[in-house]
């Protein structure tokens, strides 16, 4: 988003682009400790490097639909 204000839908994208998640340590610390198995997205930004987490969807959403096929392949069957 062009700036800490945006608001996802509202505002026009900047710049998207894909990148490896920094923090899946901390975000995999956060969810254990809240004794949670399943999909979810993990929406945060940064601040001096910093993950502020804005909220935690338990449920397969549009970011992770490029990676569905992929995804799928994952289980065991």
């Amino acid at each position: 988003m062009p700036n800490g204000r945006s608001i996802r839908g509202r505002d026009p994208v900047a710049l998207h682009r894909r990148c490896r998640a920094r923090h899946v340590a901390l975000f995999e610390a956060m969810l254990n400790a809240a004794e949670f198995e399943g999909l979810c997205c993990v929406n945060y930004k940064e601040r001096a490097g910093v993950p502020l987490v804005l909220e935690i969807n338990p449920r397969f959403g549009f970011s992770l639909a490029p990676f569905f096929a992929a995804f799928v392949r994952s289980f065991r069957w």
